[in-house]
């Protein structure tokens, strides 16, 4: 006895993909996508950051020499319009859209304070030391100019800003100050 199982059509004129191959296809695509756009739009703004810190430590750099070479005060001045005038070197920043000024503190006494919208420069080119945080999007970095010097601190972590107030602090008094946002 033998059964006889029924026989299957073989497309022979097959070509082409199916439907599910096709959906399966562009989901994978569609998952890889954003992964890429994900981690490109991270590093974007990392440079962004970067390239704007970079900007202002230089333009700060040129005020502290024009302060001391013309013997005169300047400063750097925010203003309403989102960009920083630097004094005596007569240049002007924009904070690019996106990168938000967070706070922007002087250190007076060892205590951080809000800035005012102005940190001023001495005739001698000396500053107060002053501390400024930077977001966009996710990424927050901080720049602390140490006003006699003119050593600038690019710090990248929430612990590393910490370990460096803490160090000014105890320089200057025992007594660990708050530090408060900056008020736009």
């Amino acid at each position: 006895m033998c059964l006889e199982l029924p026989q299957m059509k073989i497309l022979k004129d097959h070509r082409g993909f199916t439907l599910i191959e096709l959906v399966v296809v562009l989901i994978l695509v569609g998952l890889v996508a954003g992964i890429a756009i994900g981690s490109t739009r991270g590093l974007i703004r990392k440079a962004t950051t970067e390239r704007w810190i970079e900007s202002f430590l230089l333009t700060e750099q040129i005020e502290r020499h024009e302060a001391a070479k013309l013997n005169r005060s300047g400063g750097i001045i925010l203003g309403s319009n989102r960009d920083l005038t630097f004094i005596a070197a007569d240049r002007h920043l924009a904070i690019p859209p996106g990168l938000q000024l967070e706070r922007w503190q002087v250190l007076e006494a060892a205590e951080m304070r809000p800035s005012d919208n102005r940190v001023p420069y001495f005739a001698n080119g000396q500053s107060r030391t002053h501390l400024m945080e930077l977001r966009c999007g996710d990424v927050t970095e901080w720049v602390l100019v140490m006003g006699l010097s003119g050593q600038v601190r690019h710090l990248r972590s929430q612990s590393q800003l910490e370990a460096v107030l803490s160090t000014l602090r105890s320089d200057h008094t025992l007594d660990a100050v708050p530090t408060e946002r900056f008020q736009r």
